[in-house]
């Protein structure tokens, strides 16, 4: 019994502190702060900007496209960076020097895809 009395007493007490508390405290609204964040602008679009380099040939060892100006980006590489959040923007290897420069100046990073091969074109 005396251990109900100690437990209510102890809550009664902290209630009392806790009152006493809200009271001396101020709640702001978000609306009667003075401190404003600027909001986004939406009509921007803030996901990172990221190039990837084609490879010369359709992807499919000439077996679509037999053109000597077909490039060939795997959809992988793509999907891979779109997961990540970001916009893909291809760089074709045979595009003229002022196209790629315009590319560069847009993206954020760059993707040079690629892997071991016995024998190719080494740039």
């Amino acid at each position: 019994m005396s251990n109900y009395i100690f437990l209510i007493s102890t809550l009664f007490y902290l209630l009392t502190q806790l009152s006493s508390a809200q009271s001396e405290s101020t709640l702001l609204l978000p609306s009667e702060s003075s401190h404003t964040c600027p909001s986004l602008n939406p009509s921007l679009n803030y996901r990172p900007v990221i190039g990837i380099l084609s490879h010369p040939g359709d992807g499919a060892s000439g077996r679509l496209n037999n053109a000597t100006n077909a490039s060939y980006i795997a959809a992988s590489y793509v999907k891979f960076v779109e997961s990540a959040g970001a916009r893909v923007i291809p760089f074709i290897y045979n595009e003229p020097s002022h196209v790629l420069q315009q590319k560069l100046e847009l993206v954020n990073g760059f993707l040079l895809t690629g892997g071991w091969c016995k024998t190719g074109l080494v740039i």
